[in-house]
């Protein structure tokens, strides 16, 4: 994607683990995270403050959302459609904040 975008100066990432990955691909070709590129990955993960720089992520409450599943499961609630909307937000940090 970057040899055929080269011009590309912020990447959204599935998950933390793959958004690593991804700093690891841009500073391999020479591209500094956030000064070049920000990058951004979901889940919020331990990971996310383990990189360099701290990788910003999209926050989902998990455990409140496994604790409603559990809930409608033991409580036989679940219909074919079931949904349960919880809020996300978004954890900024170095990873996508040029501080220059």
């Amino acid at each position: 994607m970057l040899a055929e975008h080269p011009g590309v100066d912020a990447i959204f990432v599935g998950c933390d683990v793959m958004a690593t990955g991804a700093m690891q691909a841009l500073a391999d070709i020479g591209r500094r995270v956030p000064r070049d590129v920000a990058v951004v990955g979901f889940d919020d993960s331990v990971i996310a403050v383990c990189t360099t720089p701290p990788l910003s992520s999209v926050h989902q409450p998990v455990e409140e959302m496994a604790a409603a599943a559990t809930r409608a499961l033991v409580r036989r609630q679940l219909a074919p459609h079931w949904r349960c909307v919880f809020p996300a937000a978004l954890q900024v940090r170095q990873s996508s904040v040029d501080t220059r």
